[in-house]
């Protein structure tokens, strides 16, 4: 380009362009090389570099070239971008930060997150509040243009116009340029330049009045440092559908004005609220993915929409052109960061996306220890740690003793697109499912021993990963190992939100590798543990085949354990018939077998299951007796969840032997075991026997009708069944209540039942036990009748 060209093209003279082709002039003026700047139409980089060879002064730590003093030494304070929309759903973080810079408490606030997820705008919000309070001495700086940590002094500098003096480093000139005067600088976008962070902490020393609030995707690590890790906007509960509510929740108040920015008129309806709430939690709350998506919505209804988001990153585009170009994208938003990690994290980061619904750091080294990559342990562990600072891995709190980490949904999209491009993926599934495959075995002993909550705590935490080993070791074709997993999760699966899924895996594994040559053993399991299942699901001839063809398997096998569980299972199947005859035969059987294999346990499970069909045949005498038995032989075992178990049944042969002080004595021991260990089916049992005691001493009619109601709203939350017999039984007890009470007094107590808190409806029943322990009649007076 010639100089005339140039001159035109920026403004300038020719004879000033000459001068400084020629060396004339050796400093120009800062607003002269911004115009030469655009003149060239450098890029951001280049433009730092071209201004840092203009102005050698500028470049950190360097002193000036030549005297030269401006006499002008104010400050020049540029403008604060104005936002194009209101930031929504950052109040509290707003009002913390605010505050934690008033009190004096810290100069240096750190606002760290993954991008898209708003530090840049919160920054600019929070700067944009204390204009008018500092007198304007608030700046917005950003460091995203340029990628040399030394360029950053002379980006701040060159942004608030400093002027430089002889002998001076940039940091002193900005120091001096600044003052001690009050002064909040915002520096955006600090995670590509941390090498330059030791500015902040001069800046500070020199300048008393100065507070910094830095933006970054991982903290400063600077003494003084207060960080604020920004969240994901909070989003909806699942079953939230009601309109009014989900208007107010930040993550869907950001979906519909963008939405309706894009698609003028959109407005929630009853019709699309639920499927907007699910598309915000789909998007991990993020803003960027939020906004993004809403925008589709210029061309996709809702449900199209949600469709889609299973490839989400391929929808998430064309974000708005005055948006730099790495937020445009979830995409490249997601890349700025995964850019700047060391080759050895990358690999990690794309490795980690292999477990499904987040992982413990234990897990992470056993399974990449096994991977190609064969991490060694310190090295995941620091590398977990390092990701999460970067704001690509979230720790994740479940009130575990191990801490869990956990992927936005959209960041592990990118990593599981990575992890396939590096050819490691095979690898890497293998070694998850081998993991999945050893807890799954280790966790049945604790899932059946005295105290099952913590390694049920453990497995609930981990069901995305059993589910995707489980599916992929069947689309591999290897059934033997996937039934050896849902076989081992036999107990796991009773729990009623996964009764359908595990007898889903267990048939659908059955059926295939029944051409298989399967060991006897791990088929006679998978059966009984399918059977028990469908027991669980009322499913009776089912189980009723299911442990036949088991029982079948085992004849003759001389294993008179496995015998003693499979005949038990078959003889639930006939209690649950009423072919009590059938049942007692089955039990007997089973409890000399458990006895001549030694098998304690399964003795007190038949024993128990013995008392359970006396009762059912009205010979509670009878019963107690071998409750009794499974009650004592638990607690030697130390298995305080059958002990609970076998106490219930204890406790209702007593009531209907007409023992009530003594029933409410063991119902007592119940709730106690029931406080400890939390179980809602237990609570809810608790409640229907202080129902029926209450009744059954007829002066707490009402507190009854209460109990009735209160636990039964815990079954209809929970999808809990009865037993038939039992069932029946608290059906005609409830119907009698009703019918001394009558319709209405028994309705108004029903409806205070349904109000009842859970502690609340347990101290009641707690109430009725201890009375009817100590033979008092509750009184017929009851103040809580209306709460």
């Amino acid at each position: 380009m010639s100089q005339e060209g140039l001159a035109e093209r920026a403004g300038l003279s020719v004879r000033g362009i000459s001068d400084l082709e020629r060396g004339a002039r050796t400093f120009p003026r800062l607003e002269t090389v911004r115009l030469l700047a655009d003149a060239l139409q450098l890029s951001d980089d280049d433009r730092a570099l071209f201004l840092v060879a203009a102005r050698p002064e500028l470049e950190t730590g360097a002193p000036a070239v030549a005297p030269r003093t401006r006499p002008d030494r104010r400050l020049t304070v540029p403008s604060l971008p104005i936002p194009p929309t209101r930031l929504i759903g950052r109040d509290d973080e707003i009002s913390r930060i605010v505050e934690r810079f008033r009190s004096g408490e810290t100069r240096l606030v750190t606002l760290t997150g993954q991008g898209g997820i708003e530090k840049s705008r919160l920054g600019l919000a929070i700067a944009r509040g204390f204009s008018r309070e500092l007198n304007g001495r608030v700046a917005f700086l950003e460091l995203a243009p340029i990628r040399d940590p030394a360029l950053v002094a002379a980006t701040i500098a060159a942004g608030l116009e400093v002027p430089i003096d002889t002998a001076e480093t940039i940091p002193q000139a900005i120091g001096r340029a600044i003052g001690n005067e009050p002064m909040l600088l915002v520096i955006d976008n600090w995670e590509h330049v941390l090498d330059a962070a030791t500015l902040v902490s001069i800046l500070l020393a020199q300048c008393e009045g100065l507070w910094i609030l830095a933006t970054s995707r991982e903290r400063l690590r600077l003494r003084g440092e207060w960080e604020v890790r920004l969240e994901p906007l909070p989003l909806p509960e699942n079953g939230v559908l009601d309109v009014a509510e989900l208007t107010q929740i930040p993550a869907v108040e950001l979906f519909v004005r963008r939405a309706n920015e894009a698609t003028d008129g959109f407005a929630l309806t009853e019709q699309n609220a639920p499927i907007v709430g699910e598309i915000c939690r789909r998007l991990d709350g993020l803003p960027l993915a939020i906004e993004l998506a809403a925008a589709r919505t210029r061309l996709l209804t809702p449900e199209a929409l949600l469709d889609r988001l299973e490839g989400r990153l391929r929808v998430l585009t064309e974000g708005p052109r005055d948006l730099p170009e790495r937020l445009q994208t979830m995409y490249s938003a997601i890349a700025w960061s995964v850019d700047l990690l060391e080759p050895g994290e990358r690999r990690l980061f794309a490795q980690l996306s292999v477990f499904e619904g987040g992982f413990t750091i234990p897990a992470a080294r056993g399974v990449l220890a096994q991977g190609p990559a064969a991490f060694p342990p310190e090295a995941v562990e620091d590398g977990i740690v390092s990701l999460v600072e970067k704001s690509l891995v979230r720790t994740l709190d479940i009130g575990g003793a191990e801490p869990r980490f956990l992927f936005y949904e959209t960041i592990r999209e990118f990593a599981r697109e990575h992890l396939g491009q590096t050819g490691d993926a095979a690898a890497l599934a293998d070694a998850h499912a081998r993991y999945v495959l050893a807890l799954a075995e280790e966790s049945e002993a604790g899932l059946m021993g005295p105290d099952p909550m913590p390694t049920f705590e453990r497995l609930d935490a981990d069901i995305g990963n059993l589910r995707a080993a489980l599916q992929y070791l069947r689309d591999r074709g290897d059934t033997q190992s996937a039934l050896r997993i849902a076989s081992a999760l036999a107990w796991f699966w009773t729990e009623p939100r996964y009764l359908v899924e595990g007898q889903r895996w267990l048939g659908t594994l059955l059926a295939e590798s029944a051409a298989c040559e399967l060991p006897r053993e791990l088929r006679v399991r998978a059966l009984v543990a399918a059977g028990d299942l469908a027991i669980w699901q009322g499913a009776l001839d089912d189980a009723a085949v299911l442990h036949s063809e088991a029982l079948d398997l085992l004849r003759d096998s001389g294993n008179d354990g496995q015998m003693a569980t499979v005949l038990r299972s078959l003889a639930n199947v006939a209690l649950e018939r009423h072919e009590f005859a059938r049942a007692d035969e089955l039990l007997m059987e089973s409890r000399a077998m458990a006895r001549t294999a030694g098998n304690d346990w399964e003795v007190a499970a038949s024993a128990n299951l013995l008392g359970l069909s006396r009762t059912m045949q009205g010979s509670p005498d009878w019963a107690i007796e071998r409750h009794q038995e499974a009650v004592e032989i638990w607690r030697e075992l130390g298995d305080k969840g059958h002990v609970f178990d076998a106490l219930a049944g204890l406790g209702w042969a007593e009531l209907l032997a007409d023992r009530i002080a003594e029933s409410a004595q063991t119902y007592r021991d119940a709730l106690d075991l029931t406080i400890e260990t939390g179980d809602v089916l237990q609570i809810e049992w608790c409640l229907r026997a202080a129902a029926a005691v209450a009744a059954s001493r007829g002066a707490g009619l009402e507190r009854a009708t209460r109990l009735f109601s209160a636990s039964e709203a815990i079954r209809e939350e929970t999808e809990i069944d009865l037993r038939i017999g039992i069932g029946e039984i608290i059906d005609r007890l409830t119907e009698s209540v009703r019918a001394e009470l009558g319709p209405m007094r028994f309705a108004r107590g029903w409806q205070a039942g349904q109000r009842l808190t859970r502690d609340q409806a347990i101290a009641e029943a707690r109430l009725v036990f201890e009375l009817a322990a100590s033979s008092q009649q509750p009184a017929v007076s009851e103040s809580t009748t209306n709460c």
